[in-house]
C-alpha cells in the first residue's frame, strides 16, 4: 500500500535530510528505510510542500540580517547539494543609532585645545586603533582577563595619554580606527562572516555613546600637542557597517573644526603619505599580506613614486607580525583588548596587549616607535 505523505511526515523527511547533510544514504540510514524508499518519500515531501526536487529549501534568516549572497553546490543530475548564504546585518538597525547621533553632534565640536607653539609639520605622529572591540564583555574566570566597556575606556584613554606624552614635539597627527573598534554591529550581537555568537556589554546606544567619548577624547589629547590631525576609519570583520556610520559621524562631528580632517570613505584600504613617507591601512582579513605592495603601488601610483619609506599596518590578528616585500613593510599590531570566550576557547591567548605610537619625519622615515601595555594602565 502506497505511503501516504502528511504535512508532519514531510516536514520530517526534511529535516532528517539537512541533518543528514542533504545526503539521502545517510538520512535512510538514520531513518532505518531502504534507500529507493527515502528517495520517494523525499519526492513526495517536496511536491506536498511546494519544493521542486533540487531546489533550496527555506531557511530562516535571523531578524535583522538580510542574505547578501548565496552559494550553491549542484549534483551531476543538476540537484542541489548544499548551500551557503552570506547574511549582513540590516542597514537600517545602525542607521536608526548613526542617523540620530550625527543629528545630535552636528558641528558641535567644542574648541580643541591648541599647543603653546607652533610645532613643525615635517614630524608625524600616528597611532592606530586596532581591534579595541568596543562593547565586548568577558570575564577572567573564563578568559584569564576582565574586559568591558569602563576598562575599555580606561586602557585605550591611558595609553594614548601615555604615547602622547612620551612622543615629543611632533607638528601633525594620524589616529587610525583600525577596524573591529566595536565588537558587534548589530543589536543581535554575532558577526557578519562567521555567524558567531557575541559576548556584548550594554546596549547598541550605550556602545556608541562610550566609543564616541572615547574617539574625543583621544582626538583632544593629540590635538593639545600639534597643529592638525587625520582620523582614518577602516572596516574590520566584526564592524563592517558600523565603520562607515562611524566616519559619517565623526565627521559631522567636526564639520566646523578646521584642524580636524575626517578621511569619510568606505574604503577597505586607506593611504596617508607624509613627505617620502607612505602609510597603508588595511584590517587584515581580506588582503593577504604578498599582495599589498602591488596593491600599494597600483592605488597610489603617486605617491609611489614620490615615497622612499612604504609601510602597512594591519590589525586582526591581535599580534605582532612583521614582514617585507619588495622594500614594503607589512606589519599585524597587537591590541589593548583581552580575549574574549570565543579566543580563549580557541586558544588564542598569550598575546602581548600593547598600544604602539610611531613618530615619522617627512625626509628621513620612521624616527622612534613607542610601546604602551594594558598592564601599565591598568595598574595605574
Amino acid at each position: 500500500m502506497p505511503e501516504i505523505m502528511t504535512r508532519e511526515l514531510a516536514e520530517d523527511t526534511l529535516e532528517a535530510w539537512e541533518d543528514a547533510g542533504r545526503s539521502g544514504r545517510a538520512a535512510a540510514r538514520e531513518l532505518g528505510i531502504p534507500r529507493s524508499t527515502f528517495r520517494d518519500r523525499l519526492a513526495a515531501a517536496q511536491r506536498l510542500l511546494g519544493i521542486h526536487p533540487g531546489a533550496m529549501v527555506p531557511v530562516p534568516v535571523p531578524e535583522g540580517h538580510r542574505t547578501t549572497r548565496t552559494t550553491v553546490q549542484y549534483d551531476g543530475e543538476g540537484n542541489i547539494e548544499r548551500e551557503w548564504r552570506k547574511l549582513a546585518p540590516q542597514a537600517q538597525l545602525l542607521q536608526e543609532v548613526a542617523d540620530e547621533l550625527c543629528a545630535q553632534v552636528e558641528g558641535k565640536c567644542p574648541k580643541l585645545p591648541k599647543p603653546d607653539k607652533d610645532l613643525p609639520d615635517d614630524v608625524m605622529f600616528h597611532v592606530g586603533l586596532w581591534d579595541q572591540h568596543i562593547g565586548m564583555l568577558a570575564h577572567a574566570s573564563e578568559t584569564g582577563e576582565d574586559y568591558d566597556l569602563k576598562i575599555c575606556e580606561k586602557l585605550v584613554v591611558g595609553a594614548i595619554t601615555k604615547l602622547v606624552a612620551e612622543a615629543g614635539e611632533f607638528g601633525k597627527a594620524v589616529l587610525v580606527c583600525g577596524g573591529d573598534l566595536f565588537h558587534s554591529d548589530t543589536r543581535k550581537a554575532i558577526t557578519e562572516r562567521g555567524g558567531n555568537h557575541l559576548d556584548v556589554d550594554s546596549r547598541q546606544f550605550k556602545i556608541w555613546e562610550v566609543a564616541t567619548r572615547i574617539l574625543h577624547t583621544c582626538v583632544n589629547l593629540i590635538a593639545s600637542r600639534c597643529n592638525s590631525i587625520k582620523l582614518v576609519v577602516i572596516p574590520g570583520n566584526h564592524d563592517w557597517e558600523s565603520s562607515f556610520h562611524l566616519s559619517r559621524l565623526l565627521e559631522a562631528y567636526y564639520r566646523n573644526e578646521k584642524r580636524v580632517e575626517v578621511v569619510n570613505t568606505p574604503a577597505t584600504r586607506q593611504y596617508v603619505q607624509h613627505g617620502t613617507v607612505l602609510l597603508g591601512f588595511h584590517h587584515g582579513h581580506l588582503v593577504k599580506p604578498k599582495d599589498l605592495p602591488s596593491l600599494m603601488a597600483v592605488e597610489q601610483p603617486k605617491a609611489w613614486g614620490d615615497t622612499t619609506v612604504r609601510h602597512w599596518f594591519m590589525g586582526h590578528i591581535h599580534r605582532n607580525v612583521v614582514e617585507s616585500m619588495h622594500g614594503v613593510v607589512m606589519e599585524h599590531m597587537e591590541s589593548l583588548v583581552s580575549p574574549d570566550a570565543w579566543s580563549a576557547e580557541m586558544g588564542y591567548i598569550g598575546s602581548q596587549r600593547r598600544l604602539t605610537g610611531f613618530l615619522w619625519h617627512a625626509k628621513h622615515g620612521l624616527r622612534k616607535r613607542i610601546y604602551v601595555s594594558a598592564k601599565e594602565v591598568l595598574d595605574e
